[in-house]
């Protein structure tokens, strides 16, 4: 549970300093004994990246690499300073390497006792011994992890970077129909140019047994449909968990041997969580920069029926509370462009003219002594500790919420 939030810690703040570009984390044993396994984290971004000062002051409370980074993007918040103590506490070591403008990558070593049991891994090989896989698509690094995946499982697999490459290596062999029976196109970044290459070679003789699947953008349905109309066999949106993407080749590869067509196979992203009890009239507005903090609160606010509008900053909560309706404010209180004591401030201010008490609940990882009463200061009237406790939730939410509606009526 520790290295969970720890990594959760890090990924969160890799993002928030992430307008474009990728995040990625990856895990490897940097060492071992007969007892221990030392496992190393390594959080990767293509960020704003950390100047040396402010790399020596990166795992203190709040740190900010100046004035104008944190109006932009908002304070680190204690999730660095909080991972530093956790892994600590696990006997680990914690650290950043990191060039202003070029990204950053945030590391954790932690020695974890080895288990008594021995794990057992699949063997698909077994299963699918004839499988040859091509990974299409100039993006690399997006293809990395299958090209992780198919090694683990001893699938044969190649990297081509377009459909002119993909036609070198795939092409009819002498010995057998194509040198690749299997092709996964990375989609998030190709064109409709290379779509149209793509069905191109789809239709070339010697070429009917090879199987089509395209990796689409995170919960991408509209262009994974597309792609089955256009002669894919199958698409994958991210986030590509490993038994998804297991389950699909061996049903493509089942599919090839028992079936003249083969049917369509699309696995979609899991589907949202089923809506436990009516959604609510009114909804709430959710002020929250991180992405990631954002969905996770639609998400269980959604669980417990409510209807979410969701803005990225102080200044866009202010402005959505005046032209629009809502039964109260999630607000967090270190964002860009103006932090959430500020909003609310300001939120206070006007209603000076309207009469009405908008009831705004504070979310924060500022977990002090102390912070509850600045938030209650600045107007706020709860408070809600970060990570976001889904019972806390369910505790404050409805309270707030029946108790805005109430002086409505």
């Amino acid at each position: 549970m520790r290295i969970r939030q720890i990594l959760l810690n890090l990924a969160g703040n890799a993002v928030k300093f992430t307008n474009q570009g990728k995040v990625s984390l990856v895990a490897t044993v940097a060492g071992s004994d007969d007892h221990h396994v030392l496992v190393r984290f390594e959080v990767r971004d293509t960020g704003i990246g950390l100047s040396d000062e402010a790399k020596q002051r990166l795992f203190q409370p709040f740190t900010q690499a100046d004035g104008s980074t944190t109006r932009k993007y908002g304070g680190t918040g204690l999730g660095l300073s909080i991972s530093k103590r956790l892994v600590e506490m696990m006997h680990g070591s914690i650290g950043v390497e990191s060039e202003l403008g070029h990204g950053s990558t945030f590391w954790v070593e932690i020695p974890l006792q080895r288990s008594d049991l021995e794990a057992e891994a699949p063997s698909p090989k077994k299963r699918l011994p004839d499988l040859r896989i091509l990974l299409m698509g100039k993006n690399q690094g997006a293809l990395e992890v299958i090209h992780q995946y198919l090694n683990a499982w001893e699938f044969t697999n190649a990297f081509a970077a377009d459909a002119q490459e993909a036609w070198q290596l795939i092409q009819p062999q002498p010995s057998i129909s194509a040198a690749y029976n299997l092709v996964i196109v990375e989609g998030e970044t190709a064109d409709e140019k290379e779509l149209e290459q793509v069905e191109q070679l789809q239709r070339v003789p010697g070429l009917s047994d090879v199987k089509w699947i395209l990796v689409t953008g995170f919960n991408d349905r509209t262009k994974g449909e597309h792609a089955l109309r256009r002669g894919f066999h199958a698409y994958l949106p991210k986030p590509i968990k490993q038994s998804q993407l297991l389950e699909m080749i061996a049903k493509l590869a089942s599919a090839a041997h028992h079936e003249t067509t083969p049917p369509m196979v699309k696995e979609p992203a899991n589907e949202p969580a089923k809506e436990l009890v009516d959604q609510k009239e009114k909804p709430i507005l959710l002020a929250e920069d991180n992405r990631a903090n954002q969905k996770l609160a639609v998400l269980l606010l959604k669980k417990l029926g409510y209807r979410t509008v969701a803005v990225n900053n102080g200044l866009e909560a202010v402005e959505a509370c005046a032209n629009g309706d809502y039964a109260l404010v999630l607000m967090d209180c270190q964002m860009p462009e103006m932090d959430g004591f500020e909003a609310t401030r300001q939120i206070r201010l006007s209603e000076q003219n309207t009469g009405r008490h908008l009831p705004i609940v504070a979310m924060t990882a500022n977990a002090m002594q102390g912070d509850q009463e600045r938030c209650l200061a600045s107007g706020m009237d709860d408070y809600i500790s970060k990570p976001v406790n889904p019972e806390k939730l369910r505790e404050v939410i409805p309270r707030w919420y029946q108790q805005s509606i109430s002086n409505e009526t």
